[in-house]
C-alpha cells in the first residue's frame, strides 16, 4: 500500500484545514479562477478524514486514493459568505463535482504540478480504482441486462451476475471478505464513505484476481463507459435540474441525505482521459 503523508508536522487539524480553507476563499475574493484555486487549496490539504458540519468526509479512500471530488464539496461548503458562494457558477460546480467535468481542460503535466505529484499519483488511484471500476461495473450490468431482458435495474441477480462476471464471487461474499479485512462488524450500517471504501476494494481485488490481458480490457471498458457519461453530462442530460442539486449539496447534514443528493446520478465521470 501507498504511504501518503498528509501531514508531515504537527499542525492541528483545524489549522490544518484552515490553510486550505483561507487560501480558498481568499483566492475567490480576488476573483481568480474557482478550480484552479480549488487544485491549489487540494495540495494544501493535509487531513484524510474529518467530520464536519455533522458529516463524515473521507479523502483518502482504500488508504492511497484521493478522493478530490468529496474535497471540493467540503471546500464550497466552507464558504460562509452567500455572495462570494452566489458569484461561483453553479452549472460548473455541479459539472464538476457530480460529474467530474471541469471547468477547463489542464494538461496532465500542469494538473500534476498543481496538485503535487504524491496527490496526482493517488487522484490516479482514485479514478481508477473508484471511478473506474465503478463505470465498469455499470457498463457489464448494461450488458447483462440487455442479454436478459428480464432483469430489473435493481435486481439483485443482476448484481450478483455482475459480480460472478467480474470478480467470479456475489456481492455478499465479496463485501463479507471486505469487512473482515477491513475489520468492520458484519451488522454494521453501511454509508457511502464505506462503500467507495469498497469500490477500491474491488478494484485491487480484480487486479490480484484476474490476467493482465483481462485487467487491461476491463479497464478500457469502464473508461470508455465514462467518456460516454462525460458526454452525456457535456450535453446536459445528466444536470437538468443543477438548482435542486446545489440546494441539496447545502444542506447535506446526514448520511442519508447525502445519499439521496447523488442516488440519481451515481456514476461521476473522471477529470479526464487519454486513454482510448
Amino acid at each position: 500500500m501507498t504511504t501518503w503523508n498528509f501531514g508531515g508536522d504537527d499542525q492541528s487539524e483545524i489549522s490544518a484545514t484552515s490553510i486550505a480553507e483561507d487560501h480558498f476563499r481568499r483566492s475567490l475574493e480576488e476573483q481568480k479562477n474557482w478550480y484552479i484555486t480549488l487544485l491549489e487549496s487540494a495540495a494544501l490539504w493535509s487531513v484524510p478524514e474529518e467530520r464536519y458540519q455533522s458529516r463524515q468526509y473521507k479523502y483518502l479512500i482504500g488508504g492511497e486514493a484521493f478522493d478530490l471530488y468529496t474535497l471540493g464539496e467540503r471546500l464550497y461548503n466552507s464558504i460562509d459568505d452567500p455572495e462570494l458562494k452566489n458569484a461561483l457558477p453553479e452549472n460548473e460546480i455541479v459539472a464538476f463535482l457530480f460529474f467530474g467535468e471541469p471547468p477547463i481542460d489542464l494538461e496532465a503535466d500542469i494538473f500534476a504540478e498543481i496538485l503535487g505529484s504524491s496527490k496526482y499519483s493517488a487522484y490516479l488511484n482514485y479514478w481508477y480504482g473508484v471511478m473506474v471500476e465503478e463505470a465498469l461495473q455499470a457498463a457489464v450490468t448494461g450488458e447483462i441486462a440487455k442479454a436478459k431482458s428480464g432483469f430489473l435495474a435493481s435486481d439483485i441477480s443482476l448484481v450478483n451476475a455482475t459480480f460472478l462476471r467480474l470478480y467470479e464471487l456475489d456481492w455478499n461474499t465479496l463485501f463479507s471478505k471486505f469487512r473482515a479485512s477491513s475489520r468492520i462488524p458484519r451488522n454494521a450500517n453501511s454509508s457511502l464513505v464505506e462503500m467507495k471504501d469498497f469500490m477500491y476494494w474491488l478494484f485491487r481485488w480484480r487486479i490480484k484476481e484476474s490476467e493482465p490481458a483481462r485487467v487491461a480490457s476491463d479497464t478500457r471498458k469502464g473508461i470508455t463507459k465514462l467518456d460516454a457519461l462525460r458526454s452525456l453530462s457535456r450535453q446536459g442530460a445528466l444536470a437538468r435540474d443543477q438548482k435542486r442539486k446545489i440546494v441539496e449539496m447545502n444542506n447535506m447534514d446526514t448520511t442519508d441525505q447525502f445519499l439521496r443528493g447523488f442516488g440519481s446520478y451515481s456514476k461521476r465521470v473522471g477529470l479526464y482521459s487519454t486513454e482510448k
